[in-house]
């Protein structure tokens, strides 16, 4: 015979016109089988009915009441069976959900099994799916016994191999409960991108002289933030902004009327050199630094960084080119930069050029480790000219520029082609590229062009407000 086994249980007498009694008692004898007790409710005057409700009990699954009249009192004292449960199941928790865990790395959660009846408790099946991403870290052999009380824990990992949801999971388990011989706890979590890339950036501002040979200083660009976007086919920057070109890096970086802001996967604040380092997960990405109050960014800064691999460093330069005007106002400009190897030449160019006025000028800034001999030819739409066909400079461990002045003389806005002829250590290269047009809105509107047309067209640009205002001189980029 077991041992008899004692357990509380919490009883409400509840009167029809009143509560009777709130209390708790020990009941003995409760070994698996049938338990006896006697509870005593002293009547209140002129109460004649009363009823029992008992909340569910720990091991304990049902109870019946027999009621014995007493003299001059309809309802005094109760006698009842308590039925204690063999074997009861409990698992803890109901479910586990993992969260974002990195691709290639996992993490592990319990599960705990306890047998909370009063007869031993056999587990014959612990049953996962799916595998992988799921998996039990030395699970205990089944089947196994638990007696009163005991209790035995599962480790069940999640270790992702590919960025997504993992939902539908689940740890079954399986024993000689009778009611409940299946427990299902749903299993669900999430692959993160693993970050294991780095774009390292390099933010400078070229601020350019007077004339086709100008002198140029570099400075740091401090304090600013960088952000990397994804590019992506289907990402924001495209659905929601139309594109990744720099008439889009607005609305990617802050929003405007078409959209965005899109959210960045990373960003950095650069030091006082103007340098930092974006970690990132695989992928395409466009790297943006924007400036609210347009201040030390009239317009943002951006590079494309593509096919960004896990354990690779790319080095991308943000660049922007200031020119301060004979008023005394400045414009600054974003720049675009192409690099060649080989010691290293950095070619920096205006990403666009802002017409204001019908003269604007060119510059071209290169900064070079080694001996590099440089010479550039610009080749502008019909309907302008400009003052040189080609410029060149010989450029050794320095920065130098170069600087044309271009003037409208007619109607056809298409970007302006460059190429560059460059030597180093007797070899030759020749790189092409091109510098974009937009407008000031009255600009175009004394030129005669559709403003409403040109804008749809992203080649209208207000003139932010610290570069100056009306025309009359003609303003260098």
């Amino acid at each position: 015979m077991r041992d008899q086994r004692q357990t509380m249980f919490r009883y409400t007498v509840v009167a029809l016109c009143g509560v009777l009694a709130w209390t708790e008692a020990t009941v003995a004898s409760l070994s698996p089988g049938v338990g006896n007790a006697t509870i005593e409710i002293h009547a209140l005057r002129g109460v004649r009915n009363a009823s029992i409700e008992f909340e569910r009990l720990r091991g304990v699954r049902s109870a019946s009441i027999e009621f014995a009249p007493v003299r001059g009192i309809r309802h005094a004292t109760i006698e009842f069976d308590l039925f204690a449960e063999g074997r009861q199941i409990e698992v803890i928790p109901e479910a586990l959900g993992y969260g974002g865990v990195p691709v290639g790395s996992s993490a592990t959660q319990i599960v705990t099994i306890t047998n909370i009846g009063f007869a031993d408790l056999t587990v014959s099946a612990l049953n996962l799916s799916p595998t992988p991403p799921f998996s039990l870290v030395d699970p205990p052999s089944v089947p196994f016994v638990l007696s009163q009380g005991q209790s035995e824990a599962v480790t069940v990992e999640f270790a992702p191999s590919d960025p997504g949801p993992a939902s539908g999971g689940t740890l079954e388990v399986v024993s000689d409960d009778e009611d409940t011989p299946s427990v299902i706890v749903p299993l669900s979590g999430e692959g993160a991108p693993l970050y294991c890339a780095d774009i390292e950036v390099h933010a400078a501002k070229h601020t350019v002289g007077s004339g086709s040979h100008p002198g140029s200083t570099k400075e740091p660009l401090v304090g600013i933030q960088v952000c990397a976007y994804d590019k992506s086919e289907g990402a924001c920057s495209r659905v929601e902004c139309g594109g990744i070109s720099h008439q889009h890096y607005t609305c990617i970086a802050e929003g405007d009327e078409a959209g965005g802001a899109c959210d960045p996967v990373n960003c950095c604040v650069t030091d006082e050199n103007g340098e930092c380092t974006i970690n990132l997960p695989p992928g395409d990405y466009i790297v943006i630094s924007a400036d609210a109050t347009k201040t030390v960014l009239p317009d943002p800064l951006g590079v494309s960084a593509s096919d960004l691999v896990c354990e690779e460093l790319k080095q991308k330069h943000l660049q922007q080119i200031s020119k301060v005007q004979e008023d005394g106002a400045v414009k600054k400009r974003p720049g675009k930069t192409t690099r060649l190897t080989g010691s290293e030449l950095l070619i920096i160019e205006p990403e666009y050029v802002l017409w204001d006025d019908t003269e604007q000028l060119y510059p071209f800034v290169f900064e070079t480790i080694g001996d590099w001999g440089v010479s550039v030819s610009v080749e502008p739409p019909e309907g302008f000219v400009t003052d040189y066909e080609s410029l060149s400079e010989d450029v050794d461990d320095e920065i130098e520029a170069v600087q044309f002045t271009i003037t409208e003389v007619g109607s056809d806005l298409v970007p302006t082609e460059t190429t560059f002829q460059v030597t180093h250590n007797g070899q030759s290269h020749v790189v092409h590229s091109r510098v974009g047009i937009m407008l000031t809105p009255n600009y175009a509107q004394s030129r005669g062009f559709n403003v409403a047309a040109l804008r749809a067209q992203g080649l209208i640009k207000e003139r932010p407000g610290n570069q100056g205002q009306g025309h009359g001189k003609p303003h260098g980029q």
